[in-house]
């Protein structure tokens, strides 16, 4: 069974998980190539599903397929999510030398990509991408947005051939080696056979563009183990039926019945199965009986796929100091989770999750789904879509347990995080452990780490005396993927004395406070592990001695990353001396810095033109300054003089960096009084939010309603002009307006900006078959999709 905290307030915050808890179960499910998602209504089969029925192939792909694919041990076809017939098909092998072999095959014209993710999102993503007109593949990754991704100046992946089909398939071939050594920009490829182990989470896209772009509907994510277990490849599920037909006494079926899907673009529907209702269901032989749930499947009705978000699995215990059993949402905590690619799980090690009459069981359960009707389609039902539970009566060998770590009763309810950057941390004493763990040790099969919208980064280290034997970390947070982010590691053990310390990273400029609220905060782990300890339900800030934990807050700086371990630059830290003298060029790479130090000089930073002429650009560092440093986040050349009268020439630098994406800027502090014509080697300096500098594409980036604002001035739209145009068609100057059609076809005249503040109603506007919203604003339409 699962004990939870003795305070039933815990199980109030539980609540506000809703939104999104979409990854629970990619720690749980063991998929090689689980049962597809498939529709039955293509025209013949997905044509970029490799096997076909009879005959010849039927596409170029599937030729490709019938000659090729035998290189490859493993392959999947993973479908989009807005259409089934539709998607990409990874191939896929781990040679003897310990490498990654790939075969990335979509319908395309231009590039296509695919990555390995912490949440199943682009923040933070290790990306590998192919173009055909350059035959061109690029080792890359992204940071924190959704932006184009950074080209790794270590390049890891080996093209091994490519193949554009006549009738549009592109198919690319590529390896890499499990662990690079680059730990800083590439995420290893561990070994996932083994059960706990969480699954790779892929994520992909594709277009049709001569580079890189973005690629709007045509991505598929999904949760894929890429390592062979003992029974092989290809047949899990197979292997998992045979399991629950050998162990488990039967299976009832909890699921939603003629369910009409509404067509509002979000939906919440929550189905409550009771105590009694299992008894109907023949899980519980009486309401005062226990069973062992053994695993479980989550089976999607066909009809509902392209609109099925999440599951999410609430159990319900005894409503405090009463004998009442019901649904309520003060008494429940989620313990079972689907998203798209995680079907099945089965509990390993030979455990089982007590429920039902009993202390501190579950007794009933509520079946909460996630709807997402994107384009609003009519009259869609759903008529069995929901969690399929295998039981038995029959003690198991390991029965499993849950504690709660860092704050789980939210005693912080209504303290303020704090705006700007700032971490907050969370230790749990060691008697903790020592009192409540009666065994040796326990072991830890699940950590799922948990915060709401504005949490950044968040880990949970297992200390044992004063050093750190096992760090649960998520540098890319990101609540609207991953409510509850499970980290890719094997189980451990947890010894008597250790103690755990969380740590959640948080960037507000809203007032956020704790509490139970979506947009409120939180910070806890939640841990699966046996055997089941009688009194072992966690620590945490405000619980009673010795299980409380000391809790700290600290603001950090603007320039700070979260402390973050991937993207971070390994940086070099040049300095010259800053003098009447001629330099030779220096070469950098991205996110190295360059410090001048002088007495009696300044530093100009300027264009070419100006560079040559000793003449313009801006003073970035004045003659009392003495010090100035640059960093440089993008690659280009950068140009430097001092501009006291006489001292240029030769006093003057020119700086070349290398690695990373090719930009239109430069750095934060790049000059202002620049011609047009200029655009694509500086950025602008304007100073706005009390003096704060940005330049053109930080700035637009991070504020986007501020575009039209920004474009609208003359001098803006002069200096960056090329930018703005892309970016949202800035046009004389003017507002920037679009027709579109909305509320049953009235033609409205809108600005770009109106996009951001109506995201939920405008999806579909931006597509380009519906609208020119996309023609006029597609920076805008790339952020709202």
């Amino acid at each position: 069974m699962i004990r939870i905290l003795i305070f039933p307030i815990w199980m109030a915050l539980l609540m506000a998980m809703r939104p999104v808890l979409s990854s629970l179960s990619d720690s749980l499910v063991d998929i090689k190539n689980t049962k597809r998602r498939l529709p039955q209504n293509c025209n013949t089969n997905p044509p970029l599903e490799p096997s076909y029925p009879s005959g010849d192939p039927k596409n170029g792909y599937q030729v490709w397929a019938a000659s090729s694919s035998g290189a490859y041990q493993n392959s999947v076809y993973i479908p989009k999510k807005s259409d089934a017939c539709d998607g990409m098909t990874l191939h896929w092998e781990i040679t003897d030398s310990d490498k990654l072999k790939v075969a990335v095959a979509v319908q395309a014209e231009g590039w296509s990509a695919i990555g390995f993710s912490e949440t199943g999102g682009m923040r933070g993503a290790d990306l590998v991408y192919y173009e055909f007109k350059t035959n061109r593949l690029v080792d890359a990754y992204v940071r924190d947005g959704y932006v184009k991704p950074t080209d790794d100046a270590n390049q890891n992946w080996t093209l091994l051939g490519s193949t554009k089909t006549d009738d549009g398939f592109l198919i690319f071939e590529a390896e890499r080696s499990l662990d690079t050594g680059d730990t800083v920009h590439d995420r290893k490829i561990i070994d996932d056979s083994l059960l706990e182990v969480a699954n790779h989470k892929i994520i992909g896209a594709w277009g049709n563009s001569e580079t890189i772009n973005y690629h709007f509907k045509n991505r598929i994510t999904t949760s894929i183990q890429l390592f062979t277990s003992a029974e092989g490849s290809g047949n899990a599920y197979n292997t998992f039926i045979k399991q629950m037909e050998n162990l488990s006494e039967g299976s009832i079926m909890l699921s939603l019945s003629n369910y009409k899907i509404p067509e509002d673009e979000t939906t919440y529907k929550r189905r409550c199965f009771s105590n009694s209702a299992l008894v109907t269901l023949g899980m519980l032989k009486h309401i005062s009986s226990t069973t062992y749930i053994l695993g479980f499947e989550f089976p999607i009705e066909e009809t509902s796929v392209k609109y099925a978000h999440h599951i999410v699995v609430y159990g319900h215990m005894k409503e405090y100091n009463t004998n009442k059993v019901s649904c309520n949402d003060w008494y429940r905590s989620p313990i079972m989770v689907w998203a798209p690619g995680n079907n099945f799980y089965q509990f390993p090690e030979g455990g089982g999750l007590e429920v039902g009459n009993g202390p501190n069981l579950f007794n009933a359960f509520t079946i909460e789904y996630h709807f997402n009707n994107i384009d609003g389609d009519k009259n869609i039902i759903d008529n069995g879509s929901g969690v399929k539970l295998y039981f038995s009566s029959q003690p198991v060998q390991n029965e499993i347990g849950m504690i709660v770590v860092g704050d789980p009763n939210v005693e912080l309810m209504g303290e303020p995080i704090g705006n700007g950057k700032t971490r907050h941390t969370f230790t749990c004493s060691a008697s903790c452990s020592q009192q409540d763990i009666h065994d040796d040790e326990i072991n830890i099969i699940f950590e799922g780490l948990h915060m709401h919208q504005v949490g950044r980064r968040i880990k949970n280290e297992l200390i044992r005396g004063n050093s750190v034997v096992n760090g649960a970390i998520v540098d890319f947070y990101d609540f609207d993927q991953s409510g509850l982010s499970v980290p890719m590691q094997k189980q451990y053990k947890m010894k008597r004395g250790d103690y755990y310390r969380t740590t959640c990273y948080y960037e507000s400029d809203q007032d956020t406070k704790f509490g139970l609220a979506s947009n409120d905060e939180m910070c806890m782990t939640f841990l699966y592990y046996y055997p089941k300890q009688p009194a072992f339900f966690g620590c945490g800030i405000g619980q009673n001695f010795p299980c409380g934990a000391d809790w700290a807050r600290n603001t950090l700086g603007s320039d700070n990353n979260f402390d973050r371990e991937f993207g971070k630059s390994a940086t070099t830290k040049k300095s010259i001396s800053w003098f009447r003298t001629s330099y030779s060029d220096i070469s950098l790479s991205v996110g190295d810095s360059l410090t001048f130090n002088y007495n009696f000089h300044n530093v100009i930073e300027a264009n070419k033109f100006q560079y040559d002429r000793c003449s313009g650009g801006t003073l970035v560092a004045g003659i009392f300054q003495n010090s100035y440093t640059a960093t440089f986040d993008t690659r280009g050349t950068y140009y430097y003089y001092c501009g006291i009268s006489g001292h240029c020439p030769p006093q003057r630098v020119k700086v070349v960096v290398s690695g990373g994406s090719p930009s239109t800027l430069s750095p934060s502090s790049a000059p202002s009084n620049l011609p047009a014509e200029d655009c694509g080697d500086v950025a602008l300096e304007k100073v706005i939010y009390k003096g704060n500098k940005f330049n053109c594409s930080s700035f637009l980036n991070k504020n986007p309603s501020f575009v039209t604002k920004l474009c609208r001035k003359s001098s803006i739209y002069s200096k960056c002009k090329p930018f703005c145009e892309g970016k949202c068609k800035c046009k004389d100057n003017k507002d920037i307006k679009f027709d579109m059609y909305f509320n049953n076809g009235k033609s409205k005249k809108k600005k770009c900006s109106f996009l951001f503040g109506k995201k939920n109603k405008v999806r579909r506007l931006c597509q380009p078959e519906k609208s020119n919203a996309n023609k006029l604003c597609p920076w805008a339409c790339a952020y709202v999709c």
